[in-house]
């Protein structure tokens, strides 16, 4: 999907996922390896419908994972390489994801983050998402819940 001359949308083949293995570092910087076990090839594979890639000027900025079954879609991570943050890269893949379940009669959106992820939390409740709970996954990690329902 071409968005402006210099912006394209691309889903999220088994080669963009390899594009954004290769360049994990540009987008998280310090932690690359933390992430790293949270981009799974099978992403796009199974979710290829609902993950994308976002590139300016053929340079790839940035990435969502998401994924959907008939009532509910789920987006597992949401990245921009961070000399692009604040040009609304993300809003526009999350659009783009929104616009991509509703053509599947879907209404509502789940994601988490990491408690320390102020970044993320502003994000989200600037696009409409709101905080549902903290969630404990194992004994030692705590993530926050957030949910957003449009109207059929």
């Amino acid at each position: 999907m071409q968005i402006k001359a210099s912006l394209e949308i691309r889903r999220l083949s088994l080669s963009e996922h390899r594009k954004i293995l290769q360049n994990l570092d540009l987008f998280w910087l310090s932690k690359t390896e933390f992430i790293r076990p949270y981009h799974h090839a099978l992403f796009s594979l199974l979710f290829a419908d609902s993950s994308f890639a976002l590139y300016k000027d053929s340079e790839l900025v940035s990435y969502l994972y998401g994924a959907c079954n008939r009532t509910k879609a789920f987006i597992h991570i949401i990245a921009t390489r961070p000399q692009y943050y604040k040009n609304g890269y993300a809003s526009i893949l999350l659009r783009h994801f929104e616009n991509t379940i509703k053509e599947k009669n879907i209404n509502r959106i789940w994601t988490y983050i990491v408690p320390e992820n102020s970044r993320s939390k502003i994000f989200f409740e600037k696009n409409g998402f709101i905080m549902r709970k903290e969630i404990l996954i194992s004994t030692d990690e705590k993530r926050i819940l957030f949910r957003k329902t449009h109207e059929r």
